[in-house]
């Protein structure tokens, strides 16, 4: 007899894709000591980013790694710290909110848009 269909675990599901556009973190990805990516919240709501997943990690179009998110936490850009900023490949606060403001939408205010990290291990 047919069995209902039951909910995937987060690491059963296909993986999920997280593209950096930033050049000047190849270095950092390919030495893999970035940590961290950032998505809006309609993207973690598309794509359904949970703890568990399996990630493919880019830069651009080139394949960097593979990795499985361990947290998903959502903030407001203008709390971002510089342990944010250092685990996601930058060195000051200021540069991870510019590459932020350069690659997501953000309001007027752009201290109080939210984004979701995305705290991932590589595999």
């Amino acid at each position: 007899m047919a069995q209902p269909a039951q909910d995937l675990p987060p690491w059963a599901e296909p993986p999920k894709t997280i593209v950096y556009h930033d050049e000047s973190l190849r270095d950092r990805l390919n030495e893999k000591l970035v940590y961290q990516a950032y998505v809006t919240g309609e993207d973690w709501a598309k794509r359904k980013f949970y703890p568990g997943n399996k990630l493919i990690i880019k830069l651009r179009d080139e394949v960097v790694g593979e990795g499985q998110i361990v947290l998903v936490e959502a903030a407001p850009m203008g709390r971002l710290t510089r342990h944010d900023a250092t685990v996601s490949g930058y060195k000051e606060v200021e540069d991870l909110v510019i590459a932020l403001r350069k690659t997501l939408p953000t309001l007027k205010k752009w201290e109080s848009t939210e984004v979701y990290k995305i705290l991932y291990r590589w595999i």
